[in-house]
This record gives structure tokens, C-alpha cells and sequence, in this order.
């Protein structure tokens, strides 16, 4: 019993770790995959696989960016209640601001379907 179980252990762990100091040195799956990964053309399919375009949930830039249109809706609603209030003209420069948000606020909505869940 105990000399089946270090054959298969054994097994196991020749399979799972390729760098195994009983073989001598030959390349590992890893070196072999490398070099055919290199040789390999990339086609635009490869590319175009739905892996690459998923938004993680930790992803660090989507924080920095939720952050962001927290602070936007926060100068939205500011906003759209000082100009019924008070009915003030807006400027270039607002209205300037005013777009970079309608902006900001379309990104958000193009970004929401490619989310992990």
C-alpha cells in the first residue's frame, strides 16, 4: 500500500510539476508551449475572444473610474438643481464641463456590458 501510494504520488507529481530533478535536464511543457506560442501566428480571431474584453470586479482602473462618476454624479445633481433653482446661464466653460459628464456618463453605460458579475 505504502509503495502504491509513492508511485502514484510520484505520478502526480511528475505531472503537475515539470521541473522535476528526477528527469534530467530536457524541456519542460511550459518551455515547449513557449516556443510554439512563438512560432504561432496570432489571428485576429485569437484576439477577439471574449476573455479579453470582460471587466474584472477587482479590477483596479474600473475602481478609479466608478470613483470618478461618483464625483460626476455628485457635480450632476449639484448642478441640475442650482440651474432650475436659481436659472443661471450657463458659459462656454460649463457647458464645456457639462459634455466631458454626458460623456463620463455614456462611458459608464458602454462599460456597465462588459462587467463580471
Amino acid at each position: 500500500m505504502i509503495g502504491k501510494t509513492n508511485e502514484t504520488t510520484q505520478f502526480y507529481k511528475k505531472d503537475i510539476c515539470c521541473n522535476s530533478d528526477d528527469e534530467g535536464g530536457g524541456d519542460s511543457d511550459t518551455e515547449k508551449d513557449k516556443a510554439q506560442t512563438k512560432d504561432k501566428k496570432v489571428s485576429l480571431r485569437d484576439y477577439l475572444r471574449p476573455e479579453n474584453f470582460i471587466i474584472g470586479l477587482d479590477s483596479q482602473w474600473k475602481t478609479i473610474f466608478d470613483t470618478s462618476i461618483l464625483l460626476v454624479i455628485g457635480y450632476s445633481c449639484f448642478t441640475t438643481v442650482l440651474y432650475i433653482s436659481f436659472e443661471i446661464q450657463t458659459g462656454p466653460f460649463l457647458t464645456f464641463i457639462d459634455h466631458i459628464v454626458l460623456t463620463g456618463f455614456a462611458l459608464d453605460f458602454f462599460f456597465q456590458f462588459f462587467m463580471e458579475f
